[in-house]
């Protein structure tokens, strides 16, 4: 495998990466290539491949003591896998058997990430105004959208993947029997063993939503009591009172267009509205009359700025708003 300044890596470098024996300098360059597709699925092939072997009662060997740096793990493709093996069993027997996960961060935002002193715990934040695309090692991809939150391990359990939400995000998960993926909210868990599927979890929103889009996904709620959701169906969880119900939807991508900077609603209240646009568009947004809160819209804006969302609401009911600093105050038009 060539880096991107044309220097081979060698088995010799991949192991003294793993022991945290090479200068800054070559780490930093070798952990770029660690971010690649490629190197993931590499990893992600070893780790798979190491747990199989477990799962049938064969013993993994090493003489080495390896120190594991979370979140720079992969190795590249092109090199012979068996060199790797014994180091990657190593680690899933001696490191509480967590899996480091690989993030690849999408250009042209701010991701707040923070990581505590315990080595299983990790967050990334997206402020309001921004979504953040998240490509774990497995292969995952996890878009989160504004004002959202997501914690993890840095790393899988050997037999389980899980991440807490709290906001909204679209889930692509990559497939795989023996390791399922759950998502933890305030109210329900979702699992999966590879599945298209959008969450959305706001703490200020009296629902929680889950829309499938492809696949199949359990979703469970506090009491225990589970439902089973196909592609065009969503679960609501309604927060008040604890319960879930089903519905089938016409136009299910209409739930997750926000990742194109669409936005979509059916039957929908001004107040909740009003929270989806803040969140977008990093303004406050005020409701000076109460009785606009339980305003019902059906409406969809592709790809518009805030000042022409605002416009057309105008247009469709009795409303106007003005502009104070980055306040926005909606009234009732008399």
């Amino acid at each position: 495998m060539i880096t991107e300044n044309h220097y081979l890596i060698t088995d010799e470098e991949i192991r003294l990466y793993l022991c945290d024996a090479l200068p800054p300098e070559r780490r930093a360059e070798i952990r770029r290539w660690f971010g690649t597709e490629e190197g993931q699925l590499y990893l992600s092939e070893i780790i798979d491949e190491d747990v199989a072997r477990i799962l049938m009662g064969e013993e993994l060997q090493s003489t080495e003591s390896i120190k594991i740096q979370p979140l720079c793990m992969p190795a590249p493709v092109e090199k012979n896998k068996k060199h790797l093996q014994a180091t990657i069993g190593w680690w899933l027997r001696h490191i509480a058997i967590w899996i480091p996960a690989i993030l690849l961060l999408a250009t042209g935002g701010y991701v707040y990430y923070n990581q505590t002193q315990s080595p299983r715990f990790a967050e990334i934040y997206v402020p309001k105004g921004d979504m953040q695309t998240i490509i774990f090692q497995d292969g995952t991809k996890i878009i989160l959208n504004a004002d959202s939150r997501l914690k993890y391990t840095p790393g899988f359990k050997l037999f389980s993947r899980e991440v807490e939400l709290e906001g909204e995000a679209y889930f692509e998960v990559a497939k795989n029997k023996i390791r399922p993926f759950t998502v933890h909210t305030s109210g329900i868990d979702i699992k999966v063993l590879g599945t298209k599927f959008n969450v959305k979890a706001y703490t200020d929103e009296s629902d929680i939503t889950t829309t499938l889009n492809q696949g199949h996904v359990r979703v469970s709620d506090i009491r225990g009591e589970s439902l089973e959701l196909f592609p065009g169906e969503q679960i609501i969880y309604e927060k008040k009172n604890g319960t879930m119900h089903k519905r089938s939807l016409e136009n299910v991508s209409d739930y997750s267009g926000w990742k194109t900077n669409s936005l979509y609603f059916t039957d929908t209240r001004l107040d909740d509205i009003s929270k989806e646009l803040s969140r977008k568009f990093n303004k406050e947004i005020v409701l000076m009359d109460q009785s606009l809160e339980n305003s019902i819209y059906t409406i969809s804006f592709n790809n518009m700025p805030l000042d022409s969302i605002l416009e057309d609401l105008t247009r469709i009911s009795p409303i106007k708003y003005e502009k104070i600093n980055d306040k926005i105050l909606i009234y009732k038009r008399k």
